[in-house]
C-alpha cells in the first residue's frame, strides 16, 4: 500500500487487489470460501481430485475443484492453508 500525491496534489492510497480482498476479508465484506477461486493453483486440483475420490466424487477440472472445496471442509482448508488467507 502506497500513499501517493495526484497532479492536482492531492493524496491517494494506492493498493493491490490482494490487499483490497485482504481488507475486505477481514470486515467481513467477502466471504473467503467465494473469494478462494482465483487462487486455487493448478496442482491443487489434483490433490482435491484425491480427495473427492475417497467420497466417490469425481473432480477433473478446477470449476469442479472449487465447487467440491465449498462442500468439503478438509479440500477448503488445503486450499485456505495453501493461498494463506
Amino acid at each position: 500500500m502506497k500513499i501517493t500525491k495526484t497532479a492536482s496534489g492531492k493524496q491517494t492510497i494506492k493498493m493491490s487487489k490482494k490487499e483490497w480482498q485482504n481488507i475486505g476479508r477481514t470486515a467481513g465484506w467477502i466471504d473467503a470460501r467465494r473469494d478462494l477461486w482465483g487462487d486455487i493453483p493448478d496442482e491443487m486440483v489434483g490433490v482435491i481430485a484425491q480427495i473427492a475420490a475417497e467420497q466417490g466424487v469425481k473432480v477433473t477440472n478446477k470449476a469442479e475443484a472449487y465447487k467440491y472445496a465449498l462442500e468439503d471442509e478438509e479440500a477448503l482448508q488445503l486450499i485456505a492453508a495453501y493461498v494463506e488467507i
